[in-house]
């Protein structure tokens, strides 16, 4: 063989064996970045998976805020409704309060002036009797002014016991109608505990005690002895109801005179109320 056959041989084998370690090399980087891939792809599955149940999620959350929102206003409305119907009711009531109240003024105008009327006999039955002992002369005439006196008088007790009736049937009509706000006040305060914010403010700390229960021990009367904000007793705050250490039940203010709190007791744990325990509000 000659030279440069010899020389082509030994380069086809250079060649051969260079191609093999190329290949080899490349066929190497070409499996890692095939892993690589595999690996990344099961990642990014596996992330898309986790968001789309993140998704679903949210979305079902949100449909069930939205319920909650739509129900939530339709409460709200309904609310707002019955706290307008009550501030109606009590707007009448108060009118009609007022109208009574007049009325009783004009009664007890009428009262002073039949008042008036009576001492005016009086002393005309204490001037008639002065001058039947002066002058026999004038005794007739004594005499019937004493008749004419007691006459008057007579009319004007049977006035004012009329006047005492009607004024007393004005005083159960003004009882009846504060009973009427009391209560009112009470369904506010149903509408306070069914929706707490709306109406409802923090109350203070106060402190006092039972002065007087009614028969059937479901109203009571709260004299405060202590107010340290002086922040006043208002319609609507509630009283916890104790005997020393032994709790007997909660009482909501319907009314407020001074220092004395109306209360209609709300909750009870079956021992009586009596003058005496103490009172604290529940404080928020």
């Amino acid at each position: 063989m000659s030279p440069v056959g010899r020389t082509f041989i030994v380069l086809n084998l250079f060649l051969a064996g260079a191609f093999v370690y190329f290949s080899g090399v490349y066929l190497q980087k070409a499996t890692d970045w095939k892993a690589k891939h595999d690996t990344v792809q099961a990642e990014k599955t596996t992330q898309v998976e986790s968001l789309t149940q993140q998704v679903q999620a949210v979305e079902s959350d949100k449909r069930d805020l939205d319920r909650k929102l739509t129900a939530s206003e339709a409460a709200k409305n309904s609310l707002e409704n019955d706290n307008q119907e009550l501030r109606a009711e009590n707007e009448r009531l108060a009118r009609q309060l007022n109208t009574i109240q007049a009325d009783l003024t004009a009664q007890q105008s009428n009262y002073a002036t039949i008042k008036s009327s009576i001492d005016t006999a009086t002393e005309q039955y204490t001037e008639a009797t002065q001058t039947a002992i002066k002058a026999g002369s004038q005794r007739d005439e004594a005499v019937r002014k004493m008749e004419v006196a007691e006459r008057d008088l007579r009319d004007a007790n049977d006035r004012i016991a009329s006047l005492e009736s009607t004024v007393g049937d004005r005083d159960g009509s003004i009882a009846s109608l504060e009973q009427t706000i009391r209560e009112k006040d009470v369904l506010l305060d149903i509408v306070r505990t069914r929706a707490p914010g709306i109406l409802e403010l923090a109350q203070p700390k106060l402190v006092g005690a039972v002065e007087r229960v009614d028969a059937a021990g479901k109203l009571v009367t709260v004299l405060i002895t202590d107010d340290p904000a002086d922040a006043g007793c208002k319609a609507g705050y509630s009283f916890a109801i104790y005997s020393g250490s032994t709790y007997k039940g909660e009482a909501v203010v319907t009314s407020v005179d001074g220092k004395f709190a109306f209360c209609r007791v709300t909750r009870s744990t079956g021992r009586d109320i009596l003058p005496g325990d103490q009172a604290t509000t529940v404080t928020n």
